[in-house]
């Protein structure tokens, strides 16, 4: 069998450029899908959601991370990242995109559901627990959104400006933990850090992430979560989430959706983000940039 080293050596240009980028699932479960390569003997990557359960059909609806976390119990964060792990194993799923490691900070972010609690250390050892089960069955944890993604607001847009040593105290010590018990993914926020978007962070990602921490797994983008493909690369970014319509999720399994992809414009207009989309997140814009700043000073 090739080592990987050899694999990479021998794939061509073309296929090495397909494995840093996510698509639709042909089969339309997976939230994420890296295609695989035949002659490599490279299989498909499948990434499904699942902070509180597999978002794949019907599936168990775990209790909020809130909930988990306010039992105060790392045994019990071990056995849920189990129950999580095989139901993601059992529908043939190789990576979930859990847990959310961040601090529940600002009391209207629409993730605060999503996320152990307020204190760095409780979070910590929760997020260790939780990924410690997940990665016991077989599947990689992805843990989310590195770092400082503390509002949904604006979140692609919003610049937090935090300082060393609050960065290093509060949002840090919940990825490390994940990190140091065997996460197989990080994640990358939405948001900017001190004017870098997180998925073009080299300090983050490379810097504290892979030299200081010793992390070499998997960094991925969050969906639609790149701004500049070779500035994210050059960064230290490994996988980029396109982010797959609702129309091409449904596609597999709806004559219509399949219809409308089969006309495939955004594809035509030469768009990697659909062009649905692109009104959508207009209009999103339009509508948050009269209502909130794009800048927050956190904590210090």
């Amino acid at each position: 069998m090739p080592t990987p080293a050899e694999t990479v050596a021998e794939a061509t240009l073309t296929e090495k450029l397909q494995l840093l980028s996510g698509r639709a699932d042909p089969t339309g479960a997976a939230t994420g899908y890296v295609e695989g390569i035949d002659r490599l003997g490279i299989d498909p990557l499948r990434l499904v959601d699942g902070p509180m359960g597999v978002t794949d059909g019907a599936a168990t609806a775990f209790p909020a991370t809130t909930a988990l976390g306010a039992t105060w119990s790392p045994e019990l964060a071990r056995e849920f990242g189990r129950a999580l792990g095989r139901e993601t194993r059992a529908r043939g799923h190789d990576v979930v995109l859990a847990p959310a490691a961040n601090l529940v900070r600002v009391p209207t972010c629409g993730r605060n559901f999503e996320y152990p609690g307020e204190d760095p250390h409780h979070a910590a050892r929760l997020t260790a627990a939780t990924v410690s089960g997940i990665e016991s069955t077989g599947v990689g944890a992805a843990v989310k959104h590195f770092v400082a993604n503390n509002q949904e607001q604006n979140r692609d847009r919003v610049d937090v400006l935090v300082r060393e040593r609050a960065l290093r105290e509060l949002y840090l010590p919940a990825f490390r933990a994940g990190v140091d018990a065997g996460a197989s993914v990080v994640m990358a926020a939405y948001n900017r850090v001190r004017g870098r978007h997180a998925a073009e962070h080299q300090r983050l990602l490379e810097t504290i992430l892979r030299r200081e921490w010793g992390f070499t797994g998997v960094t991925v983008s969050d969906w639609w979560g790149t701004h500049d493909g070779p500035a994210s690369l050059t960064a230290g970014l490994d996988l980029e989430m396109p982010g797959v319509s609702p129309i091409t999720r449904r596609a597999p399994t709806s004559y219509l959706a399949r219809a409308v992809a089969a006309v495939g414009l955004s594809e035509r207009l030469g768009l990697d983000t659909p062009l649905y989309w692109r009104v959508i997140d207009r209009l999103s814009r339009t509508r948050t940039r009269r209502r909130c700043s794009t800048t927050v000073s956190v904590p210090q």
